[in-house]
Protein backbone atom coordinates (compact mmCIF):
# COMPACT_ATOMS: atom_id res chain seq x y z
CA UNK A 1 0.00 0.00 0.00
CA UNK A 2 2.83 2.38 0.88
CA UNK A 3 4.62 1.51 -2.36
CA UNK A 4 1.51 2.30 -4.37
CA UNK A 5 1.08 5.63 -2.58
CA UNK A 6 4.74 6.43 -3.26
CA UNK A 7 4.31 5.59 -6.95
CA UNK A 8 1.20 7.75 -7.18
CA UNK A 9 3.01 10.65 -5.51
CA UNK A 10 5.96 10.26 -7.88
CA UNK A 11 3.60 10.11 -10.85
CA UNK A 12 1.81 13.28 -9.74
CA UNK A 13 5.13 15.08 -9.27
CA UNK A 14 6.33 13.91 -12.70
CA UNK A 15 3.05 14.99 -14.30
CA UNK A 16 3.33 18.37 -12.62
CA UNK A 17 6.94 18.77 -13.80
CA UNK A 18 6.02 17.89 -17.39
CA UNK A 19 3.08 20.26 -17.42
CA UNK A 20 5.16 23.09 -15.91
CA UNK A 21 7.92 22.52 -18.47
CA UNK A 22 5.46 22.56 -21.38
CA UNK A 23 3.70 25.70 -20.12
CA UNK A 24 6.93 27.57 -19.41
CA UNK A 25 8.57 26.73 -22.72
CA UNK A 26 8.90 29.78 -24.94
CA UNK A 27 9.55 28.91 -28.55
CA UNK A 28 10.43 31.39 -31.26
CA UNK A 29 9.17 29.28 -34.11
CA UNK A 30 5.45 28.89 -34.97
CA UNK A 31 5.99 25.19 -35.73
CA UNK A 32 7.53 24.67 -32.33
CA UNK A 33 4.66 26.59 -30.74
CA UNK A 34 2.13 24.36 -32.52
CA UNK A 35 4.06 21.31 -31.37
CA UNK A 36 3.94 22.58 -27.80
CA UNK A 37 0.18 23.15 -28.06
CA UNK A 38 -0.24 19.66 -29.50
CA UNK A 39 1.76 18.16 -26.66
CA UNK A 40 -0.34 20.04 -24.11
CA UNK A 41 -3.55 18.77 -25.70
CA UNK A 42 -2.14 15.25 -25.77
CA UNK A 43 -1.11 15.54 -22.14
CA UNK A 44 -4.55 16.79 -21.07
CA UNK A 45 -6.27 14.08 -23.11
CA UNK A 46 -4.15 11.38 -21.50
CA UNK A 47 -5.34 12.59 -18.09
CA UNK A 48 -8.97 12.36 -19.21
CA UNK A 49 -8.36 8.88 -20.61
CA UNK A 50 -6.72 7.78 -17.34
CA UNK A 51 -9.68 9.16 -15.42
CA UNK A 52 -12.09 7.28 -17.70
CA UNK A 53 -10.14 4.06 -17.22
CA UNK A 54 -10.29 4.59 -13.46
CA UNK A 55 -14.07 5.02 -13.62
CA UNK A 56 -14.39 1.87 -15.72
CA UNK A 57 -12.31 -0.05 -13.17
CA UNK A 58 -14.49 1.21 -10.32
CA UNK A 59 -17.68 0.30 -12.16
CA UNK A 60 -16.24 -3.11 -13.00
CA UNK A 61 -15.50 -3.73 -9.32
CA UNK A 62 -19.04 -2.69 -8.40
CA UNK A 63 -20.46 -4.98 -11.08
CA UNK A 64 -18.34 -7.89 -9.81
CA UNK A 65 -19.55 -7.28 -6.28
CA UNK A 66 -23.16 -7.20 -7.50
CA UNK A 67 -22.70 -10.41 -9.45
CA UNK A 68 -21.21 -12.16 -6.40
CA UNK A 69 -24.18 -10.98 -4.33
CA UNK A 70 -26.65 -12.30 -6.91
CA UNK A 71 -24.81 -15.64 -7.09
CA UNK A 72 -24.93 -15.95 -3.30
CA UNK A 73 -28.65 -15.14 -3.23
CA UNK A 74 -29.39 -17.64 -6.00
CA UNK A 75 -27.44 -20.29 -4.10
CA UNK A 76 -29.39 -19.57 -0.91
CA UNK A 77 -32.67 -19.64 -2.84
CA UNK A 78 -31.72 -22.97 -4.37
CA UNK A 79 -30.97 -24.42 -0.93
CA UNK A 80 -34.33 -23.17 0.37
CA UNK A 81 -36.14 -24.70 -2.62
CA UNK A 82 -34.41 -28.03 -1.96
CA UNK A 83 -35.51 -27.91 1.68
CA UNK A 84 -39.10 -27.18 0.66
CA UNK A 85 -39.01 -30.04 -1.86
CA UNK A 86 -37.66 -32.44 0.79
CA UNK A 87 -40.37 -31.33 3.24
CA UNK A 88 -43.06 -31.76 0.58
CA UNK A 89 -41.78 -35.26 -0.14
CA UNK A 90 -41.92 -36.14 3.56
CA UNK A 91 -45.48 -34.80 3.84
CA UNK A 92 -46.48 -36.74 0.72
CA UNK A 93 -44.99 -39.98 2.08
CA UNK A 94 -46.70 -39.50 5.44
CA UNK A 95 -49.99 -38.74 3.71
CA UNK A 96 -49.71 -41.88 1.57
CA UNK A 97 -49.03 -44.02 4.66
CA UNK A 98 -51.96 -42.51 6.52
CA UNK A 99 -54.24 -42.99 3.52
CA UNK A 100 -53.12 -46.63 3.26
CA UNK A 101 -53.87 -47.19 6.99
CA UNK A 102 -57.29 -45.60 6.72
CA UNK A 103 -58.07 -47.65 3.61
CA UNK A 104 -57.08 -50.90 5.38
CA UNK A 105 -59.19 -50.02 8.44
CA UNK A 106 -62.18 -49.10 6.30
CA UNK A 107 -61.83 -52.27 4.22
CA UNK A 108 -61.50 -54.35 7.38
CA UNK A 109 -64.67 -52.81 8.87
CA UNK A 110 -66.61 -53.36 5.68
CA UNK A 111 -65.46 -56.96 5.58
CA UNK A 112 -66.52 -57.46 9.19
CA UNK A 113 -69.98 -55.99 8.44
CA UNK A 114 -70.29 -58.13 5.38
CA UNK A 115 -69.47 -61.28 7.30
CA UNK A 116 -71.91 -60.49 10.05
Amino acid sequence: MAQQLGRETAAVELDSDIEDELLESDFEDDDADEAREGLLELYESSGEIAEGIGEIATLSDEQSTGMRTVATEVSELSAAIQQVAASAEQVSTASERRTAKITRRTSSRRWKRYRS
